[in-house]
This record gives C-alpha cells, structure tokens and sequence, in this order.
C-alpha cells in the first residue's frame, strides 16, 4: 500500500496520509471533484484499492499472459518505468516479462523490508522479558547463553545492529 500511496500522491495530488488511510477501504476517488470519498459500495463505485491496485495488477496480467500484447506491453513498461529490452518482450515464455515487470515495479524485497519496519516493534523499546522470549526456548533457557549476551540484560552492553 506504501508503494501505491506514493504513486498515486503524485498523480492525483492527494496528501500521502490521505491514500494510506483510504486506499484499503470503502473508497472511490472522484474524478470529477478529485477528491477521495466515502461509501463506494453504496454508490456503486470501484473502491480505490480495486480501482488504483488491483487493476492495474490486472492489465499487466492479462497484456503479457492472457493477450500477449508486445505493443500494449511496452506501453504498461514505459509509464511505469521499468526496462524492458526486444528479447525480453518477445521472450517465448510469458512468466519472463512479467517477472521483469513486477520486479521493477513492485520489488518484493523492498516491499517485505518495508513491511518490517512499519509493523515489527523497534528492537530499542523491547523489554527484557521479550528479549529473553525471542532468544530463548523450551530446550535453551537464558542462563545458558554466552556470557556477554547475559549481560545484556543487566544493561553493561546495548548494541543493537540492524
């Protein structure tokens, strides 16, 4: 949602927060008013998700796999931003340009990263008991590892590596 929402602040002009908030619900963007607003089910508008994610997801899909459109292809490529060379595009299995396409667009690595960051707690505001519950289990008690990580938690060393 973190990729998309800074996608579509541009291109809509809607402050970033805005999209965070209102890309996973039910939303629809008007574009006649460009504003974001409430209720696309009972007005029988796509919600945004569906609308900005899901189908775009979509004709990437069905330009590569379903239709095979090398014109249509490039066109998806270029507005997104991702190279793609003749041999990929003519490439003879279709899973070829399509990984190259959503690896430059939407790279999974940066998107689990990014994920990481938001969700998980920072490692500096964790307790000792957390500590001890993420380094330790039912046949490796606390007590038992090396002396300098046990003296972590008596507060003698704090480093922290990301």
């Amino acid at each position: 949602i973190h990729h998309f929402a800074d996608l579509y602040a541009k291109k809509l002009s809607v402050k970033r927060e805005i999209l965070m908030k209102t890309l996973w619900g039910d939303y629809y963007f008007d574009e006649k008013t460009k504003r974001v607003c409430k209720g696309a089910q009972s007005k029988g508008q796509k919600p945004m998700f569906v609308q900005f994610i899901l189908e775009n997801l979509w004709s990437v899909y069905e330009a590569i796999i379903i239709r095979r459109d090398n014109e249509k292809l490039e066109k998806i490529a270029t507005s997104i931003g991702a190279k793609l060379t003749p041999r990929d595009i003519q490439h003879t299995d279709t899973s070829v340009p399509l990984h190259l396409i959503f690896n430059q667009w939407l790279p999974i690595a940066s998107a689990v990263f990014d994920m990481v960051v938001v969700q998980l707690p920072n490692p500096k505001a964790l307790n000792i008991e957390k500590i001890e519950q993420l380094m330790c289990n039912k046949s490796r008690r606390f007590d038992t590892l090396l002396s300098e990580t046990q003296q972590l938690k008596q507060g003698k060393f704090f480093i922290i590596l990301y």
